[in-house]
């Protein structure tokens, strides 16, 4: 069994209505530029599963319309009819392991690869959710590490790079990472925390259980509960946790 919590949580309108108004009304525009600057590991291709844009009021915005452009696999040489194209990014079909609906790219290290999303009007925009590269396991370190995004030239996020956490190659849970774009980012947004104590940090956790205490047929637990550095309680959503089985319902 497994049970993994992850930093960001899935509740996308209770996030995004907290949102400033008066900072919603200066993030409007058209063209949204994502910018890839590393791997997870991979040394010669970069990739995304999707990505998702919210207004205001905290619903999703239709992207699905969107033209896309950017790099592709049918950019090297006799190379063609590769179906892993920047348009699969907004298909909508995010959570996924089918690599049909993700887009590829060769990897050049040092270089930007460069992903621009021109809607088909000018948008309000408060937040964007990125799906990484999800194909496996192993094929989740192609996935972007660090991003910086854009729209209509102007940076966002004050222009810091944005650390992505990788695909977990399934979908036991959903696996999208939500960027507030209504907070007021300082240097080095969603990079790794810093601390002077040597404790593990990230963005996933997952807790293998190996066996019971004895019963042949059920293991479980009661509550989990986590801890920061200065020993306070970090708080947990429902929609932040998963489990693999989900629960005894899956022998019904």
């Amino acid at each position: 069994a497994v049970v993994s919590t992850q930093s960001t949580g899935t509740v996308e309108e209770e996030y995004l209505l907290s949102a400033r108004a008066e900072l919603l009304d200066e993030i409007q525009g058209r063209v949204l530029t994502v910018t890839l600057l590393d791997t997870w590991g991979d040394p010669d291709y970069i990739g995304l599963t999707g990505i998702e844009v919210y207004g205001g009021d905290g619903e999703m915005v239709d992207i699905s319309g969107a033209t896309v452009t950017g790099p592709s696999l049918n950019d090297l040489e006799g190379c063609s009819g590769d179906y892993r194209t920047p348009d699969k990014m907004v298909s909508g079909c995010n959570l996924t392991v089918e690599d049909h609906h993700m887009w590829l790219a060769p990897y050049n290290p040092g270089t930007e690869h460069v992903v621009r999303i021109a809607l088909e009007r000018i948008t309000s925009i408060a937040a964007i959710k990125v799906y990484n590269y999800n194909k496996s396991a192993e094929d989740s370190y192609r996935g972007a590490r660090r991003i910086s995004l854009s729209l209509d030239g102007t940076p966002l996020c004050q222009g810091q790079p944005i650390h992505l956490r990788r695909g977990p190659g399934s979908t036991v849970y959903d696996f999208g990472q939500l960027i507030d774009l209504s907070e007021s980012w300082g240097e080095d947004v969603l990079s790794w925390p810093t601390t002077t104590t040597p404790l593990p940090t990230g963005f996933v956790l997952q807790i293998q259980i190996y066996n019971s205490w004895g019963d042949p047929f059920y293991v479980g637990l009661n509550e989990l509960t986590l801890f920061d550095e200065t020993g306070a309680e970090i708080p947990l959503e429902p929609g932040q946790l998963s489990a693999d089985p989900e629960s005894v319902n899956v022998l019904i």
